[in-house]
C-alpha cells in the first residue's frame, strides 16, 4: 500500500474559493494525498512533515509591500523554509513565481517563438512624467508595471492619442513605473488560456475591446479585474466592449487550438511552472496571435473539473525525481 503523501497549502480563503479548492481535502481522499493548511504565523517546520508545498503567496506580498510587519515576517518565513528544506518540493519556486509579479520582467522572460505568435511592442517608463521622451504609436494601452500583490495593479488605460497623455498624471502617481504596450486590434475578442503541468491547457473567450477607429478621442480608465466576462448582447454599460456573442463565435472560429497547445507548450519551457495562464488576442487583419499577458496560477474558473487537474498534476510531480532547482522539467 502506498504511503500517504503531505501537501501543505499556502492560499487565501479568497482564492481557494475562486478555484474549488476549499474541500480540497475530502475530494483527494481517495487519490493518497493528505492536504494540510499552512499557517505562516507560526514554525513552518512545526507543521511538517511535507512532501510538497503549494501556494500562491501573492496575497502576503501586497501586505508586506504595502508595509505590514506581519506580512513581511509571514514571507520571509517562507521564503526561508523553501532554500532550507529542498527536499520539499515547492510548486512552484518563489524566484520563477516572482518573474510574473512585474509585468516588465514577465515581457522580458517570455520571448516569441515568431512562427507562434508575437509579443506586443512594448516600452518602459520609470513614471507617466517620462512618456513624452519616448516615441510611441497610438492606440496604446498603460498599465502599472506590477501585474499584482499590489493595490492599483489592474487600474489600466487606453490612451488614443498624444493629446490624452496628460490624463494619465491623474491616474498614476508620479512614483509608478509603466509599461506602454501598443493596442492590437482584435475584433473585441479575447483569448483566455489556461495551463496546468505536464499539458493540460484549456481555452476560452472573454469581452474585449472594440477596434478603435477615429470616432474614439477620450482616454479610457477602466479595472481589468471587473471587465465582463461573459458576452451578453443586452450588455449596454460597457460601450467600447464587444459583447455580442456572435464576434466570440467568429474569433473562436478561427483559433486553433493545436497552435495555443505548443504556445503553451513554448511558455512553459520558459517559464518552469506548473500552474500557469496568459492572454492571446489575434490580429484582425493578419490573423497573427499576439501574447499580451502572463500569470501566476489564475483561478481556473471556467475548469470545472480543475479539483481533478489539480490532483493529476500534483500526483504526477510527487512521481517525478525532483530537479535541482525544485521545478517542473
Amino acid at each position: 500500500m502506498t504511503a500517504t503523501q503531505t501537501i501543505g497549502m499556502v492560499f487565501s480563503t479568497k482564492k481557494l474559493k475562486q478555484s474549488r479548492l476549499v474541500d480540497i481535502s475530502k475530494h483527494a481522499r481517495s487519490s493518497g494525498l493528505n492536504f494540510v493548511d499552512l499557517d505562516l504565523s507560526r514554525p513552518i517546520e512545526d507543521q511538517m512533515p511535507l512532501d510538497m508545498v503549494v501556494h500562491k503567496v501573492s496575497d502576503i506580498v501586497a501586505r508586506a509591500k504595502a508595509g505590514d510587519k506581519n506580512a513581511q515576517a509571514e514571507y520571509e518565513r517562507f521564503q526561508t523554509f523553501c532554500s532550507s528544506h529542498p527536499n520539499v518540493r515547492i510548486v512552484d519556486p518563489l524566484d520563477k513565481v516572482a518573474k510574473l509579479l512585474d509585468r516588465k520582467s514577465t515581457m522580458n522572460v517570455c520571448s516569441p517563438d515568431h512562427a507562434l505568435f508575437r509579443i506586443p511592442t512594448t516600452l518602459y517608463a520609470a513614471n507617466v512624467h517620462e512618456l513624452h521622451t519616448l516615441d510611441l504609436t497610438f492606440p496604446i494601452f498603460c498599465k502599472p508595471q506590477s501585474a499584482c500583490a499590489v493595490s492599483g495593479s489592474h487600474h489600466m488605460v487606453l490612451v488614443p492619442s498624444s493629446l490624452e497623455l496628460a490624463q494619465l498624471q491623474q491616474h498614476f502617481t508620479p512614483n509608478d513605473p509603466v509599461i506602454l504596450q501598443e493596442f492590437i486590434p482584435h475584433d473585441g475578442v479575447l483569448v483566455k488560456v489556461y495551463f496546468a503541468y505536464p499539458d493540460h491547457v484549456f481555452i476560452f473567450f472573454r469581452p474585449s475591446f472594440k477596434n478603435i477607429d477615429q470616432g474614439f478621442s477620450k482616454a479610457l480608465f477602466f479595472d481589468s479585474q471587473k471587465l465582463p466576462k461573459a458576452f451578453d448582447p443586452e450588455s449596454s454599460e460597457q460601450r467600447h466592449i464587444v459583447t455580442d456573442p456572435a464576434a466570440r463565435d467568429a474569433v473562436e472560429a478561427k483559433v486553433d487550438p493545436t497552435r495555443i497547445q505548443r504556445i503553451a507548450a513554448h511558455l512553459q519551457r520558459q517559464l518552469r511552472l506548473t500552474f500557469f495562464g496568459f492572454d492571446v488576442l489575434l490580429e484582425s487583419t493578419t490573423g497573427e496571435y499576439h501574447v499580451i499577458d502572463v500569470n501566476y496560477f489564475p483561478s481556473f474558473k471556467e475548469v470545472d473539473d480543475f479539483p481533478d487537474i489539480f490532483i493529476a498534476t500534483l500526483k504526477q510531480l510527487l512521481e517525478e525525481p525532483l530537479s535541482p532547482n525544485n521545478q517542473p522539467q
